[in-house]
């Protein structure tokens, strides 16, 4: 999802901080990039954003992000937020967010509620 939120330029490329935009918004940009060229195919030199997997990632995340919310009313879509996050840092320390991140940060909140 990172590679896909760089290439369409809703993530700056080695970015260490979080960045949130409206689903809407998300949306339109992947449908942009996805519909371009590819900038570099050779995976040498390709600019940040380019070449053939980048663009991939771009059309795999819109596909995916337009099937969860295919069944949703506009208002709830209007509402929607979408959050890109690599190497971060939280409370200080270096995180690296993985696509099973959010499940593990759940899990830790419900144990630590749990034990409190």
């Amino acid at each position: 999802a990172l590679r896909a939120a760089t290439a369409a330029g809703l993530v700056a490329g080695g970015a260490r901080e979080c960045r949130m935009h409206t689903l809407g918004d998300v949306l339109s940009a992947l449908a942009v990039r996805s519909s371009a060229a590819p900038v570099d195919t050779t995976g040498g030199d390709a600019p940040v954003g380019g070449g053939a997997a980048a663009a991939a990632a771009t059309v795999m995340l819109r596909v995916a992000l337009e099937a969860l919310f295919q069944s949703v009313d506009d208002t709830f879509r209007a509402r929607c937020q979408v959050i890109f996050a690599g190497e971060c840092d939280v409370n200080g320390r270096p995180f690296v967010a993985t696509w099973c991140s959010g499940h593990y940060l759940e899990l830790l909140e419900k144990w630590q509620a749990e034990t409190s």
